[in-house]
């Protein structure tokens, strides 16, 4: 049985700020806080002032959908999701923000757990499921062109990864650097 994750969110906006405790994984920007639950569902909360009033679902992702990560384009500010269907088709889905419909869908060989973006804009994701180092797909990090979507290769590779084994979430620091937390 999952447990879904409980995280308690603080939303600043310049001098004010209000607490909401949402599930999973949330991404915000200064109006609208986005929430994946277990369900596959996502939903939307706008901000005013300092109250979350919750504005409905963006998007069903459908059965047994399990999303991982949120993030908005630095582009075009659409909402990515790192999806892991565990049975099914995972990925990382682009979908427009006004809209909710499906702008792109990104090519993940193995269970899409972490997304970001870098200093250059670039989308980076993981690619990882426990298994065996060096097997397709285990303990890989894409490397995406932020802007056109075009697939830049593998940024760690499963035969490079140094034994780099159920990559999930991934962050760039204020260095530079990649940092990726491993599942165990």
């Amino acid at each position: 049985m999952k447990r879904i994750k409980k995280t308690l969110v603080s939303l600043l906006l310049g001098a004010a700020s209000t607490l909401c405790l949402v599930d999973k994984v949330n991404a915000q920007d200064n109006r609208h806080l986005f929430v994946a639950n277990e369900s596959g569902s996502i939903k939307e909360f706008s901000i005013n002032g300092t109250t979350c009033i919750p504005f409905g679902t963006f998007k069903t992702l459908g059965a047994g959908a399990s999303p991982q990560m949120l993030t908005f384009s630095p582009w075009n500010n659409n909402l990515l999701v790192a999806v892991n269907y565990g049975v099914g088709k995972n990925g990382v889905f682009e979908y427009d923000r006004n809209g909710g419909n499906l702008v792109h869908d990104y090519a993940i060989s193995n269970n899409a757990y972490g997304l970001d973006y870098g200093t250059d804009k670039d989308l980076f994701t993981t690619s990882g499921f426990l298994g065996n180092p060096g097997d397709p797909g285990i303990g890989e990090v894409y490397r995406f062109d932020g802007q056109t979507r075009d697939f830049l290769g593998l940024f760690i590779s499963a035969n490079n990864s140094g034994g780099l084994n159920g990559p999930h979430s991934l962050k760039f620091g204020p260095d530079g650097n990649l940092y990726v937390y491993l599942r165990t």
